[in-house]
């Protein structure tokens, strides 16, 4: 998603309420929970230099820092700590 796409998605809503993550994603819930997604609250966000890539273990990744195949990525840090 670009950072306009997500704009146009936020002017449609209350601009007074809060903004939560939620994830269904199995790697991110704890199976012995119960819990059928889970709930992050954005804490900052940034834009930094990076390249995507995936590890042999197929996890997304971003390496930090400005090279070649570089290329500017707007970051959201989340927590659960809402």
């Amino acid at each position: 998603m670009k950072v306009k796409e997500l704009i146009k998605l936020l002017e449609s809503v209350n601009p007074e309420t809060d903004v939560l993550c939620t994830s269904e994603d199995p790697e991110v819930l704890d199976s012995n929970s119960g819990h059928t997604f889970r709930v992050f609250e954005i804490s900052a966000v940034e834009e930094v230099n990076g390249t995507k890539s995936r590890g042999d273990d197929r996890i997304a990744t971003l390496k930090i820092g400005k090279s070649d195949h570089s290329e500017p990525h707007t970051i959201m840090e989340i927590t659960c700590d809402i």
